[in-house]
């Protein structure tokens, strides 16, 4: 009895995630979509964790000394203001690999900007935390909080633009994306691929690491990168990857460039 009723709050939960910001014609979009069950790793707070516990905050050590604390406001904001496994996943990847030192960074879709700030902890030369205007104060108060993060910047960018605003910096290394295909979204694809794009153009040494969970087929997104040029080499294999947050069987990291 006590498995099926936490089958039942999860099953409530997945219905409350695929609700939150749905209205018209998101809601019929929704009801097309077959996404998978969000695996339960452990690793960042899920629903129960925010909704019915009133957890607020996510930390995590970088570099095995740098704790790198984000407030989360699931309640009141949704999705977005969350942390989701797969932007520890490209987290830790940033820090076995190397990727983020010393270099120019930009983070799409930042949510509470866990990723480009753990970035920054890891000694990234300069963070650029951006999402929508509604964002920013949790990505400026997230931002404040790290003693670590004091080369970071939280700008606007929402997705779409055919130009970048002329805040956005044109000497990047690295764009990161974590977590921005999600199932009631894909309105969102084509102009998340418009700004990468942009981006891109813009700083012509960089390149993208996407990271996402599938909870559904992603083809369409892929599909509409390689129509502008953006290629997008096979998933970063798991040996490459940290040995405890990596779940190559649901959580993608793939490294993109712009054709030349």
């Amino acid at each position: 009895a006590k498995k099926k009723h936490q089958d039942m709050d999860l099953d409530e939960g997945e219905l409350f995630l695929q609700q939150i910001c749905l209205s018209g014609d998101f809601e019929e979009e929704r009801k097309e979509v077959k996404s998978k069950r969000r695996r339960e790793r452990g690793w960042t707070p899920g629903f129960r964790e925010q909704i019915d516990f009133g957890v607020q905050t996510f930390s995590c050590i970088a570099a095995g000394t740098k704790q790198v604390s984000v407030s989360i406001e699931y309640r009141s904001n949704g999705t977005g203001s969350s942390v989701w496994d797969a932007a520890v996943v490209l987290a830790k990847y940033l820090e076995k690999s190397g990727r983020a030192r010393n270099k120019n960074i930009l983070e799409l879709g930042a949510g509470t900007g866990f990723v480009g700030l753990y970035a920054a902890a890891l000694g990234a030369s300069h963070v650029v935390l951006t999402d929508l205007d509604e964002c920013l104060p949790l990505l400026q108060a997230n931002a404040t909080k790290n003693p670590y993060c004091a080369n970071t910047q939280v700008l606007a960018l929402p997705w779409g633009c055919q130009s970048l605003p002329q805040s956005i910096p044109t000497d990047l290394d690295l764009i990161l994306c974590a977590d921005c295909l999600l199932p009631y979204a894909t309105h969102l694809f084509k102009p998340l691929r418009d700004t990468i794009l942009a981006l891109l153009l813009g700083s012509p040494n960089s390149y993208l690491l996407l990271a996402y969970e599938e909870r559904m087929d992603c083809s369409e997104f892929f599909s509409l990168l390689a129509d502008v040029g953006i290629h997008c080499e096979h998933p970063i294999a798991p040996h490459e990857q940290d040995s405890t947050y990596s779940d190559p069987l649901q959580i993608f990291l793939f490294h993109c460039t712009l054709r030349k």
